[in-house]
């Protein structure tokens, strides 16, 4: 059966890592100040600049995802350390899939680790572009206080008092 997430059945899912381009000075500086103009602090903005050089940049078919473990100011790793994923599908456009999501953070961080969208108060809001952003704890043993505890529950079953569900994707 075919199952999108199976690169033997879906090549498209393939990951690939790419190279970032180096970004130059005058370059750097240009998106400190786009960013600024947006509304974000300066310190924020240099901050994220500086951080470019810890991203890892991979696409398929489908997404160009950034993951970018969030460092200390003296570029150590935080105990636990974060990773934001940054998620955008090549349509540029505003589809939003969970198990997509899901599979992402699955093959590009890990199956057991945790990992939150989050909706910020406004006055922490970024919204510049089509992307979704994912903010992982990269500790295996890490579970967030809230969420389901049951275990792992799929089913292709249709309730009756809630939306149609579609099949998983292994009977896809």
């Amino acid at each position: 059966m075919w199952n999108k997430y199976d690169i033997k059945t879906n090549p498209k899912w393939a990951w690939h890592e790419l190279e970032i381009p180096k970004k130059t000075d005058k370059e750097n500086q240009e998106i400190i100040e786009k960013a600024i103009r947006a509304g974000m602090t300066r310190e924020l903005a240099e901050e994220s600049v500086r951080t470019y050089k810890h991203d890892k940049m991979y696409a398929n078919a489908y997404y160009t995802v950034f993951v970018t473990p969030q460092l200390k100011a003296d570029g150590s790793k935080p105990n636990p350390l974060m990773v934001h994923i940054s998620i955008s599908n090549k349509k540029k456009g505003t589809v939003h899939d969970w198990r997509d999501l899901q599979q992402i953070k699955n093959d590009l961080v890990g199956k057991q680790y945790e990992a939150v969208e989050l909706y910020p108060a406004e006055d922490r809001l970024v919204d510049m572009a089509n992307q979704y952003h994912l903010w992982c704890v990269a500790d295996e043993k890490f579970r967030f206080p809230f969420g389901f505890n049951q275990g792992r529950v799929t089913s292709n079953e249709q309730p009756t008092n809630v939306g149609k569900q579609r099949e998983t994707p292994k009977y896809d």
